[in-house]
């Protein structure tokens, strides 16, 4: 991990169950990669082999413009695409004594920047604000809890 200067990863907190984004995942993807296309330039994107997170990916590198061939890769700026269980362990991993402060929610972001060779902190946690974009907020995590 020390290649990286900071890791921004979000959540996909649907379990192991392989399938697509529906249309309120596709939308929250959108929203989140043009957020992500709006900050600094971004050197590659990760995800896990799900799906619905594979999708996110795709939708994010192609927003933000991110070479299929990783050579933008200078080691600056990645975005992980992953599930609830990762986000916990770099959590854990950045603020080993901290309890997880609350549930993560479907395409928040989570800034983990370095803080020399081995030691990550944590910059941003559980930001959805993207989210408000396109009306999500008012129905979801509390509201009907729709997810993509």
């Amino acid at each position: 991990m020390a290649l990286f200067s900071g890791i921004v990863a979000m959540d996909y907190t649907e379990g192991h169950m392989d399938v697509e984004l529906n249309d309120v995942g596709r939308q929250q993807a959108m929203a989140v990669a043009g957020r992500l296309a709006e900050e600094s330039e971004i050197s590659a994107v990760y995800s896990s082999d799900l799906k619905r997170a594979r999708q996110t990916a795709q939708i994010i590198a192609s927003r933000c413009n991110v070479p299929e061939d990783g050579s933008r890769n200078s080691g600056q700026r990645v975005i992980v695409v992953t599930h609830g269980g990762v986000v916990r362990a770099f959590h854990k991993y950045a603020a080993p004594a901290e309890e997880l402060p609350g549930k993560i929610k479907n395409t928040s972001i989570n800034i983990f920047p370095m803080a020399g060779e081995d030691k990550w902190t944590i910059k941003t946690w559980g930001d959805i604000r993207h989210l408000s974009n396109i009306g999500f907020l008012e129905t979801a995590f509390g509201g009907n809890t729709n997810s993509g």
